[in-house]
């Protein structure tokens, strides 16, 4: 086996993982490690639940850079990197959209853009919404 083919094998069963822990509606609690000088790297470590640690997973799943101490790397300023990490987990997660999970627990977009339809049956075409982030 080639190292992409073991690579995209890690990503898979992570997926399988993060599905099981991280169905939508879920918040996924960020703490935030370290930020570089210069303000344009930082790393973070994923959390869900009872605080279970899926950073490993996580970089997995989104393909970003792990470092030793079991922290997940991001470049970049000028926005929420935590959300925007966990808008990529949410997307590898759930690329086909996801099912509401009701009024107060979804966060899709689409009912911020008039769609007032909260019906377990209905389905959100973007994946990117299905979770949640807060920091600590």
């Amino acid at each position: 086996m080639t190292k992409k083919q073991i690579a995209e094998q890690e990503r898979t069963l992570a997926i399988a993982r993060l599905r099981k822990c991280c169905p939508p509606g879920t918040t996924i609690h960020i703490s935030l490690v370290s930020v570089s000088r210069s303000g344009m790297y930082r790393r973070m470590r994923f959390f869900v639940g009872d605080f279970e640690d899926i950073t490993r997973d996580v970089a997995r799943a989104t393909s970003s850079r792990l470092h030793l101490d079991n922290s997940l790397g991001v470049g970049g300023c000028g926005m929420d990197m935590g959300f925007a990490v966990v808008y990529d987990l949410s997307y590898a997660l759930y690329p086909k959209g996801f099912n509401c999970v009701g009024s107060g627990k979804c966060f899709s977009n689409d009912h911020s853009n008039g769609d007032r339809n909260y019906d377990p049956d209905h389905h959100h075409g973007c994946g990117g919404y299905a979770l949640r982030h807060r920091w600590m």
